[in-house]
C-alpha cells in the first residue's frame, strides 16, 4: 500500500496521488480501463514523481510496466528515463506495454485538465464505430433551385430550434423578424 504521505485529502475522502494510484495499480487496471490509465499517465510531469516510489519499494517490474505504458502514450523520454535510474540503481527492467492497443492519440501531459486527454481518448475509441452509422453525403443538389427552395421550406424549423435553444421564446413572428434581418436583441430592448 501507498505511504501516508502519497495521500491526499479532498472532500474529506483519503485518496492516492496519481503517482501512486499508477504505481500500485495492478496490470489488469490498464487493460480494463485504458483511458482512464492513458489521462492518469498523461498527468505525470516528471520521472521523478514515479521513481521515488518505485525506488523506494524496490519495484522493478512495475517500473518496467509504467515505461511501458508510457511509451504507449508518446511519452518516451520519461519513460527513458525511469529505464535508465532503475539502471543505475542496480535493478533489470523489462519494459512490458500493460495495454491492449496502441494509442493513436499522443498525449504530452501539457494540457490543464487530465478530463482533455480523457475525452480526446475516448473520442479516438468511439469515433469510428459512431462514423459508420452515419449516411453517405449526399453529395451536390443536381437541381440548386430545388435545394435552395428545401432549404426555405425547412428554415421556420431550423430558426425555432436555433432561437429555444438559446432560451428564446419562439413565435411566429419573432422567426418572421429573424427571417427578415430586422431582429436586433442587443440593440432593440423589445427583442431581448
Amino acid at each position: 500500500m501507498p505511504k501516508p504521505e502519497e495521500t491526499v485529502e479532498l472532500d474529506g475522502l483519503r485518496l492516492y496521488s496519481p503517482c501512486a494510484a499508477l504505481v500500485f495499480s495492478a496490470p489488469g487496471f490498464f487493460r480494463q480501463f485504458a483511458t482512464e490509465a492513458r489521462a492518469a499517465l498523461a498527468m505525470v510531469q516528471e520521472a521523478s514523481d514515479l521513481l521515488r516510489p518505485l525506488l523506494e519499494g524496490g519495484h522493478s517490474t512495475i517500473a518496467g510496466r509504467l515505461a511501458g505504458a508510457l511509451r504507449n502514450i508518446g511519452r518516451r523520454s520519461l519513460a527513458e528515463e525511469i529505464v535508465t535510474t532503475m539502471q543505475a540503481a542496480g535493478y533489470t527492467i523489462r519494459l512490458e506495454d500493460p495495454f491492449d492497443t496502441t494509442a493513436t492519440t499522443l498525449l504530452t501531459g501539457r494540457d490543464i485538465s487530465p478530463q482533455v486527454n480523457r475525452m480526446r481518448l475516448m473520442w479516438e475509441s468511439m469515433r469510428e464505430p459512431i462514423a459508420t452509422r452515419f449516411p453517405a453525403a449526399p453529395g451536390r443538389p443536381k437541381q440548386p433551385q430545388d435545394y435552395l427552395a428545401d432549404v426555405e421550406d425547412i428554415y421556420p424549423t431550423d430558426a425555432y430550434h436555433s432561437l429555444s435553444i438559446e432560451g428564446y421564446r419562439v413565435s411566429a413572428e419573432l422567426i418572421e423578424q429573424v427571417r427578415s434581418g430586422h431582429w436586433n436583441p442587443d440593440g432593440n430592448d423589445g427583442d431581448r
